[in-house]
């Protein structure tokens, strides 16, 4: 086998009868084994039925099962594949030893067994590179007196182009040793250890290093490049300082050694050069590493990065930029807002709509971009581009002419019916104010201080005049541009320009349609009497949100647990499964009113669902009959399980989960596995200004494996939550109980006991011990169930205790499964409560003629109870010499059309119904009634 393979064992564990069962299997490898053990493909240490597992020692498993348990359990181990050098390792083999006893008095080994032996092999392809991630930018700042880098060296395992596959290849740890060059860099930079912070200096520029004393993780530290103005680098040098937003740029490079990368033991990688060496060592920052006929191990190109083609060298980026104070020049963005509205709904979109306003919050983060709050496309921004006048001396000395330039993209459009304003604090001036426009960005960053010229962005030296139009744009000139520029002039006087609130230029824009983030550049200019200007760049910046459609995703996923609570992979009768639905919900313009409902079919085989109550706060369940299921999207014989969600939605993006529980029938078997699949629909109301919305995720479904076997199983669980004390009309403890058999030639009746407490011990019959010793018959506690039912259809009624004469008579009825607080089962209590009482509480004493109101209810609700089950109950009392001469009057009730037709008349009504139909006939047939026609004319007809 290859290396990357998994091999499989299977393991047989044979118990018969016996006492004290308990075994404990224990791993034995020798040293350097090449097999490790893999959990992940599944654990061969799990508890089946009666037996129970658990884990020893890291590896090792111990079996408990009961006095005198009897079965054969068949569990799977899987070993994957490790390789150690290149070197076929033959003849693997390790020893499985199994031991008997227990804790108190020791272990004593019973028998040993030898896994069957492997070879395994491998290539040790390796390519050795050096990451000083390109992506992150180191930022200047005048008070560090230090920035740090990251510098990864690593050595990674490599394959043929043509090779289609990892297995077989080497992917074990590989190590290096090389020169590395740090001359480039500013003198006094040195690395340190990323985790342990070892210092390494260079001498001369250069470091030799080996990843298996100095590690393979560092921080490049460096000292801060000096701040100097444009063109005064000193000696010419363009590193030794750093410009208002400059950049620096240092680049290192790394030679391996030669026979380096190796593995642990010293053997070598297998050379993919002709001279043996490292595959970019001893050559340029040009060469391309990935030129050759090698990939990664998982597929990934050889090439270098940060625009070096060869993998063995990096690049540290520096980079210096000065941000605007705010301190004579700012720019503020507003939108209305609306208490209890998203940014979709009117009330921010729109000024005079909602009942305030919001000033968005934008901030540098350093990296060269702004921070932005999100804005729905559509809406009305204020922008207020502010200068304040009083902190320039000239202009409280003389006056001064204030203009205020502003450039915005696409992204947003000028609205020219809201005008041009200049504003000082509650002051508002229109005349004298001079406003002009152009097709161009005017400003094009923060440093952009000649808003008379512009450039492409790919071409900054072109500069180009900026031909602006006085006055304002029509609506056509603002539909026909791209990009806009808009400048508004305006002179003030010394006692003006003391004011202490500033002076704003005020227009208005409005954000387009499409997700865009919007970074808009405002540049002030203070013109003085003395022919001085002060000038200043100021940004601000939105994030466009589209209003999109609602979307929903969902997603499923199930486990299986067995009546202790043990997980198991695959799923048996009586065991738990607990589905987790989860879901995100995108573009929820509206919180108030937002309805979300997930819909799980539940498998046939599967009965007894629940929610948990912990869900119960932010879910109600609703379980629909079976009827109800291609309606609802599910296939036949599907139960819809319908969860919807309480109270409104948060925030425009929601994430919903949920979990539910379900019981695993008896008539599970490993024909197929158990699928439950479910969707989320969400929808929300039409409100201020937006319409309805809705959306309906894809189905999504984890199936779950049943597993085959035979032998007959049995769990008695406690279905009460914690009961620690018991007061009057407490519910008390409720207990539910499995029995499962899938062999034949059995006879007899399976009994199950409950012992309950005594508060005096005398009372307790034989000495503690039941009157015969086992409890059987024991009046207080007893609890005796003799039927039982064969793998056919499931018969998924849920096991409930019965707490109502309305229920017992409807599930006796029926077959259905009703709740304590279900209106048909109240309603019917006191009709029966007299009928129940006379017969003694038997209910074979009831008149089946008593029952045609109830049939009428039943029908009357729609509900889909069993046909077949309403006539096998009939069947019951009919052998016991009952008089059932009402059943035809109850059948006629639910069936009005059945009793007298011939079977070819009911093919077109009930076409899909071939096997009730069947049933029913051969009952008439069993009590000697008229039955026209036969049962082999239905079953030869294709009603199904």
């Amino acid at each position: 086998m290859c290396s990357g393979d998994y091999v499989e064992y299977e393991m047989d564990l044979k118990f018969k009868g016996g006492v004290n069962n308990s075994v404990r299997l224990v791993p034995s490898a020798p040293e350097g084994f090449p097999l490790s053990y893999s959990s992940g493909k599944g654990s061969f240490c799990r508890s089946e039925g009666q037996l129970s597992a658990k884990g020893y020692n890291g590896g090792g498993c111990t079996f408990r099962a009961p006095d005198g348990y009897t079965n054969e359990v068949r569990q799977t181990l899987w070993y994957l594949a490790d390789n150690y050098g290149g070197k076929p390792l033959r003849g693997q083999t390790m020893t499985f030893d199994l031991y008997t006893g227990n804790d108190a008095d020791g272990w004593a080994k019973y028998s040993s067994v030898e896994l069957e032996p492997v070879t395994v092999i491998s290539m040790t392809y390796a390519e050795a590179s050096v990451d000083t991630d390109d992506g992150y930018v180191l930022e200047w700042g005048k008070d560090a007196k230090t920035l740090e880098g990251t510098l990864n060296i690593h050595a990674d395992p490599i394959r043929p182009k043509a090779s289609q596959t990892a297995k077989g290849l080497s992917n074990r740890s590989i190590g290096w040793s090389g020169t590395l060059d740090l001359s480039a860099f500013p003198t006094g930079t040195y690395l340190k250890g990323a985790y342990g912070g070892k210092t390494f200096r260079p001498a001369d520029g250069k470091l030799h290093l080996d990843s298996a004393t100095d590690g393979t993780s560092f921080r490049i530290v460096l000292p801060t490049p000096k701040a100097c103005g444009d063109g005064e680098h000193p000696n010419g040098r363009p590193d030794s300082c750093i410009e208002g937003n400059g950049r620096l740029s240092y680049t290192l490079h790394m030679d391996f050694d030669k026979g380096s990368p190796a593995y642990p033991d010293g053997t070598p990688a297998t050379p993919v050069t002709n001279d043996g060496s490292e595959l970019g060592t001893g050559k340029g920052e040009d060469y391309d590493t990935g030129s050759v006929g090698f990939i990664g191990y998982y597929g990934d190109d050889l090439s270098g990065r940060a625009g070096c083609s060869n993998n063995n060298w990096g690049v540290v980026h520096v980079t210096r930029r000065d941000i605007p104070d705010g301190k004579i020049f700012r720019k503020l963005l507003q939108t209305s807002k609306a208490e209890g509205q998203t940014i979709f709904e009117d009330g921010y979109t729109t000024f005079g709509k909602g009942d305030g306003e919001r000033t968005l919050n934008y901030k540098y983060t350093g990296k060269g971009y702004i921070l932005a709050e999100k804005v729905a496309a559509g809406t009305e921004i204020r922008v207020r581009l502010q200068i304040n006048a009083k902190e320039v001396a000239g202009c409280r000395e003389s006056g001064c002419k204030l203009t205020f330039y502003d450039s915005f993209d696409y992204t947003n459009k000028f609205l020219p019916s809201k005008g041009v304003v200049i504003r000082n604090g509650d002051r508002t001036y229109t005349d004298g104010v001079k406003v002009a426009w152009t097709e161009v960005p005017a400003v094009q960053g923060d440093d952009d201080k000649e808003p008379d010229t512009w450039h492409f962005n790919s071409t900054p030296e072109d500069e180009m005049p900026v031909d602006w139009s006085d006055g304002m744009p029509t609506e056509a000139d603002v539909e026909e541009a791209d990009d806009m520029s808009v400048k508004a002039s305006y002179e003030i006087t010394p006692e003006q320009a003391a004011s202490d609130d500033p002076w704003e230029a005020v227009f208005y824009v409005r954000m387009q349609e499409g997700t865009n983030y919007s970074q808009d550049h405002m540049l002030g200019v203070v013109e003085t009497k003395d022919g001085n200007a002060v000038r200043g760049n100021y940004s601000g910046a939105v994030d466009g949100v589209s209003v999109l459609p609602m979307y929903a995703t969902a997603s499923e996923s199930v486990s299986v647990t067995d009546a202790q609570g043990g997980y198991r992979s695959a799923a048996r009768p009586g065991d738990t499964l607990e589905y987790g639905l989860s879901s995100n919900v995108k573009n929820v313009k509206v919180y108030e009113g937002f309805k979300a409902r997930f819909t799980a079919c539940a498998d046939p085989w599967l009965t007894g669902f629940r929610l948990p109550e912990y869900e119960t706060d932010e879910w109600d369940m609703t379980a629909l009959d079976k009827s109800k299921a291609v309606e609802n999207g599910c296939a036949v014989g599907s139960t819809p399980l319908l969860f919807d969600h309480k109270g409104k939605a948060t925030c425009t993006e929601m994430s919903l989960s949920l979990y539910w529980t379900a019981k695993v029938s008896n008539f599970a078997n490993a024909s197929r596995t158990i699928s439950s699949p479910a969707r989320i629909e969400t929808s929300i109301p039409a409100s201020h200004g937006l319409k309805a919305d809705k959306a309906v995720s894809e189905w999504s479904s984890d199936p779950a494996p049943v597993e085959s076997r035979l032998g007959t199983e049995g769990i008695l669980t406690s279905a009460s939550g914690s009961v620690t004390r018991a007061g009057a009309g407490a519910d008390g403890l409720r207990y539910e109980w499995n029995i499962y058999n899938n062999l034949t030639g059995l006879a007899g009746e399976v009994s199950t006991v409950i012992k309950l407490p005594s508060n005096d011990d005398s009372k307790l019959a034989n000495g503690g011990k039941g009157p015969d010793g086992t409890w059987n018959g024991y009046d207080r506690g007893g609890s005796k169930f003799t039927d039982y039912v064969l793998a056919g259809e499931p018969r998924l009624d849920d096991a409930d205790t019965i707490t109502s004469q309305g229920e017992q008579a409807a599930a006796w009825l029926g077959g259905g499964d009703w709740d304590t607080g279900d209106r048909l089962a109240k309603a019917f209590d006191a009709r029966f409560a007299a009928t129940f009482a006379n017969g003694g509480g038997d209910q074979s004493k009831v008149g089946l003629a008593d029952l045609v109101p109830l049939s009428r209810e039943i029908a009357s609700r729609g509900e889909d109870a069993s046909l077949a089950m309403m006539v096998r109950n009939i069947a019951v009392h009919a052998k016991a010499g009952e008089d059932v001469s009402g059943d035809v009057a109850v059948l006629s009730y639910w069936i009005p059309e059945l009793p007298g037709m011939k079977p070819d008349d009911m093919l077109e009504g009930w076409r899909g119904h071939a096997d009730e139909t069947c049933e029913y006939i051969r009952f008439l047939q069993d009590l000697g009634l008229q039955a026209e026609g036969s049962v082999e004319t239905l079953d030869a007809a294709d009603m199904d």
